[in-house]
């Protein structure tokens, strides 16, 4: 935590004790009653329009003399610096989003046409405390949600802080109070939160209590290192943490107890985000993996990633393996997995255990369970691709695999599957193949450590018209167009690109790839709303990425930096974005509209053009 954040932490923690202001000791924002006005203004008074969230907020502020009964005018000024400051509060802790994309928001509530804002002359540099904490970089990762949820967490931190204040200045110091075993505030923030547990919830544990509780904000990671480490504690040991007030939720004590048990096993410090743990729980390499739940994937132990294409299926699909295998060979294995012997099996594992087999029309059941074969004048049954790797399994009896199987849509799968559906539904029980071999029967079974994960475009094949039963026994996951995977993505390519000190880092071009998104988000919704294409043929993030290294050719001759890199002021192409189109989308959606007339082909795609805008 860096000096910044862990001044805003002791300002809040005073703020939260005794009232007043995160930034100004003079001014007493945070009441009971401020927070009752701000819940009526906001939290109970949601607002319809096209509006982004914040500015709808500040226009709630600043018609709240009209939405609060018995609001002072007093009282209505003081809720637009109060709003800052739990903004600021639920900024702190991403490192994910930008400084740009902060500050952004921080000026979109206080912007010159809000009355109060300028009534009272307010701008960043009025929440010194907060802007430097906010823009300091961050603690970790929020994930894809944080930012896509904003309203809920805002308004969670609305419904915190307005119970919290209820409360009398001793009730405050008893919750806050860090005696060991004292969990009271965690169990009023669950008590606020009515079975959610947003990652607010998270930041407010952290920032209060960083000694105790890790950096983690998503409730699904913290619950995903309890089931990869289950084997490093025990309930008798997670008891011993408290003995004041027991916790009403104990994911946090669990990981407590992991965490010390893997201090002792390395001889440093716990990270769960170091390379050597984050392996074994953290697949969101660069948010593109879908929320799935391991330990459903683990009871299941076959998935369908599915969508439009370019929307990294196949890239998901090889990340999600080595999620599985880690995952699988920690609880079997346990502490071990960590020493020399466990880490040169684990690698083993993931180099040799992921198998990817690439469907097309021409592939059989003969080719990927068993057929007939004729050599030298006889015929005789081959096994096929399935039955060769669980002959290879069984050298390895105890070791996770997983088979890729890349674009189902591509062939008949009732056909290519055929005695695998009930071998996948009763994993470990032998069934008879038709045929014998050297007077052998010949049986399919398949082993509990042994997944499957199929990628499949919806503009080939969609998920109605496949077979019941292999519906069912697959979970299905929709690999979708993600705006954010989409800028992660160009800020990886970004960075691993050379410059020859140029000084193009991310920063310099980071608000113009943010405006690339915003082109493809408005592209996108075109093409859903138009009759002749809609949602299965959305562009996936991937066709967008190529705007890295037009971008990059482009800046070549430059020495310093352009006034702009892929848009200009208005909106219009600069040259990457042009090559862009007519290299890359042009010829993918003209393709998509091939059996439409020329006319109105011509009109839609003149419409597509036009929407792909900032």
């Amino acid at each position: 935590m860096n000096e910044s954040i862990e001044l805003f932490s002791e300002r809040l923690k005073e703020t939260l004790l005794s009232g007043g202001s995160i930034n100004d000791s003079e001014s007493i924002l945070w009441t009971h009653q401020n927070f009752k006005n701000l819940h009526k203004a906001v939290n109970a008074n949601l607002k319809e329009g096209k509006e982004s969230f914040l500015k709808k907020i500040s226009i709630q502020i600043e018609e709240s003399s009209n939405t609060v009964s018995g609001i002072s005018e007093e009282e209505r000024k003081l809720l637009l610096p109060l709003m800052f400051e739990l903004l600021s509060l639920y900024y702190v802790f991403p490192s994910n989003i930008s400084r740009n994309t902060k500050k952004n928001a921080l000026k979109e509530l206080l912007g010159s046409d809000n009355s109060i804002a300028r009534e009272l002359n307010l701008s960043i540099d009025n929440f010194n405390i907060s802007s430097n904490a906010m823009l300091g970089g961050g603690i970790g990762s929020g994930g894809m949600g944080f930012n896509t949820n904003k309203q809920k967490e805002i308004f969670y931190l609305i419904d915190v802080f307005k119970e919290w204040f209820a409360k009398s200045p001793d009730e405050r110091d008893s919750l806050l109070s860090k005696s060991e075993g004292n969990f009271r505030f965690q169990n009023f923030l669950d008590s606020v939160s009515n079975g959610r547990s947003p990652q607010c919830r998270h930041v407010l544990l952290y920032l209060l209590f960083p000694e105790y509780y890790e950096p983690i904000i998503s409730s699904t990671q913290k619950w995903k290192i309890t089931q990869v480490f289950s084997s490093f504690f025990s309930e008798n040991e997670v008891s011993k943490e408290w003995n004041e007030e027991e916790p009403s939720h104990l994911t946090d004590q669990k990981i407590r107890v992991i965490s010390n048990q893997l201090e002792k096993i390395r001889g440093k410090r716990t990270n769960f985000y170091d390379k050597e743990l984050a392996s074994f729980w953290d697949s969101s390499s660069i948010g593109v993996i879908p929320d799935l739940d391991t330990e459903l994937l683990e009871y299941k132990k076959q998935v369908v990633l599915y969508g439009p294409p370019g929307t990294s299926k196949t890239y998901t699909a090889k990340q999600l393996s080595e999620e599985i295998i880690r995952y699988r060979m920690a609880k079997d294995i346990g502490a071990p997995i960590l020493q020399d012997e466990g880490q040169e099996m684990l690698s083993r594992a993931l180099d040799n255990n992921i198998h990817r087999l690439q469907l097309h029309p021409a592939y059989s059941y003969e080719d990927f369970i068993r057929g007939l074969q004729f050599e030298g004048g006889n015929t005789f049954y081959k096994k096929g691709y399935l039955l060769r790797l669980l002959d290879s399994m069984s050298e390895q009896p105890d070791l996770p695999h997983v088979l890729i199987l890349d674009e189902i849509n591509r062939v008949d799968l009732s056909r290519l599957f055929g005695e695998c559906f009930s071998a996948l539904e009763n994993r470990g029980e032998p069934i008879d193949l038709l045929g014998e071999s050297d007077g052998k029967t010949i049986q399919l079974n398949i082993p509990d450590n042994l997944y499957i994960i199929g990628t499949m475009n919806l503009i080939d094949h969609s998920v109605e018209q496949l077979d019941f039963a292999l519906r069912r026994r697959f979970l299905w996951v929709e690999a979708s167009y993600n705006a954010e995977a989409l800028l992660e993505i160009c800020k990886f390519k970004w960075d691993s690109l050379s410059w020859d000190n140029k000084g193009f880092n991310w920063d310099v071009v980071e608000s113009d790839f943010e405006r690339l998104v915003d082109a493809a988000n408005s592209l996108n919704n075109t093409i859903k709303n138009e009759d002749e294409l809609g949602d299965d043929f959305v562009l996936g993030h991937v066709f967008f990425i190529e705007s890295v290294p037009f971008l990059y050719q482009f800046l070549q001759p430059y020495s310093r930096s352009p006034n702009s890199f892929l848009f200009t002021a208005k909106g219009g192409w600069r040259e990457p974005i042009e090559k862009l189109w007519r290299l890359s989308l042009y010829p993918l959606l003209k393709e998509y509209l091939s059996g439409v007339d020329n006319r109105a082909q011509a009109q839609i795609m003149k419409k597509l053009k036009e929407a792909f805008k900032p």
